[in-house]
């Protein structure tokens, strides 16, 4: 696969990134330290951190900048320095979390540049080219099915308005899941739709295309959830041009949007749905996991290891931080890389979860995966920054992810004009 050597787009989009970082910083001090103050952000008047964390992210970017990594690789780790180190290092400089939390996020990214350098050699069996989209067509009706049978078709759809129905259908549907429909739902709209949807876009099938955006809004309709309509708008976006131009417009995209917050005086919608909920929230949340969990670890016992390893408290980590830290019990903070390394297993745990999602990043990249579908992998990322890892695997369908481009979208790049 093609490697990007040092040119003049890496320098752009480096220039960029420092660009954003001062937009992020400058719009952190106007609002989010002030609007959102209730959640536990604030700004200390001397930012003593200030200095080292810029002067960290000067050598990372130089690191970044000069290594020679594959256009996969290089789109992976510009969005995790958007999504998961930039926020982070702003609360750093402002509210004197722990550089533990900057320590961790260098550690994964790192890990996933360097990781990358190892050559997989693989063989696998190939769904045939001419019936993939054919299967994905039909494993999405089929898991959607049961859908049908719990929901039915009773709709509220004042809710496409994003008011406070929204609420009301999440209460309602909480009862109406089981078991099969929980774990399902999260398969097809991070990863079986996406995927059927851009296979449809890729052979130009307007009918199945539409197909697609019906389920995507069905699924909508039962649970409410605004991630659904997010992730139809990431698929788009990102299905368009090659992974540089991916890079720099998804760059320019994340600028704007914080330069819409700077000069909108009335921007509590726009700081609270664009700005504090996809960045600032989760790095929240990663600095109270290293807060609470310091000399706490629980080493799986809240996960695949609960039957063998007692668990020291009476709600899970998610409602735990909520309790502690928001007074809401029932809230449901999670938080994943690198949280989830921590606190199972200390700074140990980061080193080692990192190296694992490390490698499964490097999987990905090494079975040559057309750059149109790098909409899932980046809701995938999403899914692996707001949820434990075993979670993200089995709930959230990272498994069911990596079985689909191992089967069906292996080198897609080769046969994909």
């Amino acid at each position: 696969m093609e490697r990007i050597g040092y040119s003049s787009f890496k320098l752009l989009n480096c220039l960029l990134l420092f660009f954003l970082y001062f937009l992020m910083d400058f719009v952190y001090i106007k609002d989010v330290a002030t609007i959102y103050n209730y959640e536990g952000f604030f700004k200390y008047d001397i930012p003593e951190n200030l200095f080292t964390a810029r002067v960290s992210f000067i050598l990372f970017m130089l690191f970044f900048t000069f290594f020679k990594c594959t256009d996969f690789i290089y789109n992976v780790v510009n969005a995790f320095i958007i999504l998961l180190l930039l926020p982070n290092l702003i609360l750093h400089q402002y509210m004197y979390t722990s550089s533990g939390v900057i320590f961790s996020c260098y550690v994964f990214i790192i890990s996933i540049l360097l990781i990358s350098l190892i050559e997989f050699r693989f063989k696998s069996r190939q769904v045939r080219t001419i019936i993939q989209a054919r299967l994905i067509l039909a494993i999405s009706i089929i898991l959607i099915f049961p859908f049908f049978l719990s929901f039915g078709f009773n709709f509220n759809f004042n809710i496409f308005l994003l008011g406070a129905e929204v609420y009301d259908v999440r209460l309602e549907a909480r009862s109406k899941f089981n078991t099969l429909t929980a774990y399902t739902f999260n398969w097809l709209v991070n990863i079986v739709l996406p995927i059927g949807m851009i296979f449809a876009s890729i052979y130009k099938n307007k009918i199945v295309f539409i197909i697609y955006i019906l389920l995507f809004l069905y699924l909508f309709l039962c649970n409410a959830s605004k991630a659904i309509l997010f992730f139809v708008i990431i698929i788009i976006f990102l299905y368009f041009g090659n992974y540089k131009r991916k890079v720099i417009n998804y760059t320019l995209f994340t600028i704007s949007i914080f330069l819409v917050a700077c000069y909108n005086d009335d921007n509590v919608l726009i700081t609270g749905t664009f700005i504090n909920r996809p960045f600032f929230g989760p790095a929240l949340l990663c600095h109270y996991y290293f807060d609470f969990f310091d000399a706490k670890q629980l080493y799986l016992s809240s996960s695949i290891l609960r039957r063998f390893i007692h668990y020291p408290f009476d709600a899970y980590p998610a409602n735990l931080i909520g309790d502690v830290y928001f007074n809401s019990p029932k809230m449901n903070a999670n938080s994943g890389i690198p949280s989830d390394g921590f606190m199972n297993f200390g700074y140990v745990g980061v080193v080692i979860f990192s190296l694992i999602e490390a490698f499964l990043i490097s999987y990905l990249n090494a079975l040559r995966i057309h750059h149109k579908f790098f909409g899932v992998v980046f809701i995938t990322m999403t899914v692996l920054i707001s949820s434990e890892l075993f979670t993200s695997l089995l709930t959230h369908g990272l498994i069911v992810f990596l079985l689909i481009a191992n089967y069906m979208l292996k080198d897609t790049a080769l046969t994909i004009k």
